[in-house]
């Protein structure tokens, strides 16, 4: 078999890995100490199975992931300071949003490279010739998996890069198309130099490339030209020398290739070892000093910052346009909350109360002036609207009916109770027994609902003190008793309210339903932009965000566009939920945009929440659990229905004032009822609160997106 020694004239390797590790966890190491050069101009094909590390590999040379040592350099820089604008790259995922039309793809990752307009058209037209895309206007989700691994190449190549990294771009296509998709390869390398790494599982495809090299459980078995490695073993099949170079794994190391640098000189040399036989194939690559050939800095200007924030922008809002369902219910969601939620507090609970009356049982049957005062009593619980009053003959039938739930309690009217009351009243103090008794009226009550019990009881209350203001008014309507002097404030309240004071307080009344709705501004606001973590979980997954990230995009880039389309989104839901607070005629004296000020910040916390768990987390089931959790302990801690200030252990209340929902509720709740305003101490440690929350937040999401794993 004839020797067939390659030799690559380039200025310098266009991607060199020295020394690579990379584990993932304490004791699963992925990449063990790998060697890697690919001079430019080439195709590179690196080989073999799932899970041996190839995808580790290839996101290390990107720049998706950092090496934990070792060193990667592109085009003789290292990959950190190199122009992203270089690489083109295509994941082993299609890497595309599924409610984009091609169009609109294209035109986002060609912002993401600072390509005009114009340009951009220009290139889809010949894309589409070229690889036999799809008309333009075709949503992806649409199209079939061969058509994405279209466009997915075709993004790749869509600003020319001089390197392109493709993990596995022919998997689960059909024959015809990976073979086209090679022939456009090889056009590439052979017109316009382009440098080609593709990592397969297909030994046919490995040997068809310059040059291939064998990975297996993380080790690189191998970097050489497929023929001359048929040469070296005598096969005349590339998948026999791969299954020898397997079984020597264990006992040798067999084609390990090292890369070294040496002032000017990037020396990289190809070992091989069968039975004694020492031939090398040897390349001299020459790399001057300071060599711009293949290698142009950065700019990043901030028109470049501003370019990329805007298309991230652009595609998010675009993305929330083709979901209805999701947009619609951002935006009304807080409005409908704080209608439906003011509908539901506006009344009190309606009790139903049962009655044995043992001294007139037909009362309600009998005309007005024949009624006794325990008639009376039960007419005037009777004309309100809060309790519903069901007669029943004896204790035991009121009894088994409140065991079933029907009523929430009963009360007996005793025999000759007018009397004793009577005699109650003329004796005082001096009352016997069986006066008090038979003035006495007992009240069973199911106190297994402690809300609905105290509205009862309270409705019981305000029944008495009608048919004590009732009697007092029939007094005075007598002309006295015993010539004694009765005003109107007999037998009231002794308290009255100092109307003067009320207005210099700024306050106004409120009722329990507006206290209520005002919690749904600081609540649902701050819950909805979390929902960010789910996207961005949704982008992780489908090899969109990480595409993303090698195109220059970064995640203070992806955390302003955020930003700029949750404010948007504010802006409405604000409007839609004050316009709501305004038909309802919700009392606000203070500032509305002092409360919007606060609100918002509440939104800012939730945006920050929900990067943050998008970040940390892999799957949209986590980032939702953990939204939800946040939600429940704002819906127990914010104290907008009930007050906190009962709570005794100083820790709880460093824990439920240290959430940011507490504070923040109760000032919008006294900018909205007392007239606040953001100079108030109050608002001060609020926006405190918000401050922590929000710069824990991100700063936590940078140290997660540091220590990534996309």
């Amino acid at each position: 078999m004839s020797s067939i020694i390659p030799t690559f004239a380039t200025p310098t390797p266009a991607v060199c890995v020295s020394n690579g590790v990379k584990r993932l966890g304490r004791n699963n190491v992925v990449l063990q100490n790998i060697n890697m050069s690919v001079p430019a101009g080439v195709t590179y094909a690196l080989l073999g199975s799932s899970g041996c590390g190839k995808t580790t590999l290839l996101s290390s040379i990107v720049g998706l992931r950092k090496l934990d040592s070792g060193s990667v350099h592109i085009f003789g820089h290292n990959a950190t300071k190199s122009d992203q604008s270089l690489i083109g790259y295509m994941p082993q995922e299609t890497g595309l949003h599924l409610e984009l039309t091609i169009e609109e793809e294209l035109h986002f990752f060609g912002r993401l490279h600072d390509l005009d307009s114009s340009v951009i058209n220009e290139r889809i037209e010949f894309f589409v010739n070229l690889l036999q895309l799809p008309k333009p206007l075709s949503v992806i989700g649409n199209l079939s998996g061969g058509e994405m691994r279209r466009v997915s190449l075709a993004i790749a190549l869509l600003h020319k890069p001089k390197l392109m990294i493709l993990d596995e771009p022919t998997v689960g296509v059909c024959p015809l198309l990976r073979q086209s998709i090679w022939d456009f390869l090889y056009k590439l390398v052979k017109h316009d130099g382009v440098t080609v790494v593709v990592s397969t599982h297909y030994t046919q495809e490995a040997s068809q490339a310059d040059l291939v090299s064998v990975m297996r459980h993380g080790k690189l078995l191998v970097e050489e030209h497929p023929q001359a490695l048929m040469e070296q073993y005598e096969m005349h099949i590339l998948d026999n020398v791969i299954l020898q170079l397997c079984r020597a794994q264990e006992d040798e190391k067999p084609g390990v290739s090292f890369c070294k640098e040496t002032g000017n000189i990037l020396s990289v040399s190809y070992k091989r070892r069968n039975s004694g036989d020492h031939h090398q194939l040897s390349k001299v690559i020459t790399q001057p000093a300071n060599s711009q050939d293949n290698f142009q800095k950065n700019n990043w200007s901030l028109r470049r910052h501003l370019k990329i924030v805007y298309a991230l922008f652009i595609l998010q809002f675009t993305t929330l346009i083709r979901r209805p369902i999701i947009l619609s219910c951002m935006i009304l969601v807080p409005a409908s909350e704080v209608f439906f939620v003011w509908g539901i507090f506006i009344g009190t609970p309606i009790s139903n109360l049962g009655v044995i009356n043992e001294e007139q049982p037909n009362c309600f049957m009998l005309p007005l002036n024949e009624h006794k005062i325990g008639c009376e009593f039960l007419t005037l619980l009777k004309q309100g609207d809060r309790l519903n009053l069901e007669i029943y003959a004896s204790e035991e039938s009121a009894l088994a009916s409140l065991k079933l739930g029907k009523t929430h309690g009963y009360l007996v009217i005793p025999k000759n109770f007018s009397i004793h009351t009577v005699d109650r009243v003329a004796f005082g103090k001096f009352a016997d027994g069986d006066t008090l008794a038979g003035s006495s009226i007992p009240i069973y009550i199911d106190y297994s609902n402690f809300l609905r019990n105290e509205f009862l009881v309270n409705d019981l209350y305000d029944g008495f003190f009608n048919l004590v203001k009732k009697k007092v008014n029939q007094t005075l309507e007598n002309g006295g008793a015993d010539g004694l002097s009765i005003t109107t404030n007999t037998g009231l309240t002794p308290f009255k309210t100092n109307e003067k004071l009320r207005k210099l307080s700024h306050v106004v009344e409120t009722t329990w339903a507006d206290q209520s709705v005002s919690t749904c501004l600081t609540s649902f606001i701050m819950i909805l932009p979390a929902i960010v973590g789910v996207t961005l979980v949704w982008d992780k997954k489908r090899g969109v965000f990480s595409r993303t990230i090698v195109c220059g995009g970064s995640l203070p880039h992806f955390m302003m566009s955020a930003w700029s389309t949750y404010t948007i989104l504010f802006v409405a839901q604000v409007i839609g939920s004050f316009l709501v607070l305004h038909f309802l005629k919700t009392p606000f004296i203070g500032s509305v945009a002092d409360a919007v000020v606060i609100v918002y910040g509440q939104a800012m916390v939730g945006l920050s929440f929900g990067l943050l768990v998008g970040t940390v987390f892999t799957q949209e089931l986590e980032v939702i659990f953990c939204i939800m959790s946040l939600y429940m302990i704002a819906s127990t801690t914010q104290g907008g229905v009930t007050d906190l200030a009962g709570i005794t252990s100083k820790w709880v209340r460093w824990y439920v004032f240290s959430l940011p929902i507490k504070l923040p509720t109760t000032a919008v709740q006294n900018i909205m009822f007392r007239g606040w305003s953001l100079g108030h101490p109050g608002a001060w440690s609020c926006f405190f609160v918000q401050g922590v929350w929000i710069l824990a937040s991100f700063l936590l999401t940078i140290v997660a997106y540091n220590t990534r794993n996309f």
